[in-house]
């Protein structure tokens, strides 16, 4: 799968990536992005099914993954 252009995304579309990794829930991370609570659920899965936006979490995915490795290395070390 090739790298996300993040470029193509709305500043609220790369918060919602963001927010969504966190907790993997998307009516919350579309609320904590800036979205109405009225249509959160709505466009939390509206984002889901866009292919940049699947590409860009999938990427925020891997850097948490890779963050959370160093931490747990840290905490052995």
């Amino acid at each position: 799968m090739g790298q996300a252009n993040s470029d193509n995304l709305t500043d609220k579309q790369r918060r919602f990536c963001e927010e969504y990794v966190i907790d993997w829930n998307a009516t919350q991370a579309a609320i904590r992005s800036g979205y109405s609570e009225k249509t959160a659920k709505q466009i939390g899965q509206q984002n889901l099914s866009k292919v940049d936006l699947k590409k860009y979490i999938d990427e925020c995915k891997s850097k948490t993954a890779e963050l959370a490795g160093i931490s747990a290395l840290q905490n052995v070390l």
